[in-house]
């Protein structure tokens, strides 16, 4: 499935390409900044960045009321399936 067409998605983009949605809570905007960091100190490119933290929001609003380290493999994986 195409992130365009996800349900969690319809938010749409703006004009560079980043989703419109933005993080629900403090400590998701932390996970956020902090994978973001980790991607640009792995030298991956600005599309390449973007793309995973659209994904990577998706993925956080699945998930509301709980911090990233409080969610099973299990539910990662059924996340992934999904697409």
């Amino acid at each position: 499935m195409n992130i365009e067409n996800h349900p969690e998605g319809k938010e749409g983009k703006d004009y560079q390409g980043e989703m419109k949605i933005s993080p629900q809570c403090t400590f998701h905007q932390l996970a956020l900044e902090a994978y973001i960091d980790l991607l640009k100190l792995k030298n991956y490119s600005e599309n390449t960045i973007r793309n995973y933290r659209n994904w990577f929001l998706l993925f956080l609003h699945r998930f509301p009321d709980r911090k990233p380290s409080e969610i099973k493999k299990s539910e990662i994986m059924d996340f992934m399936l999904e697409f």
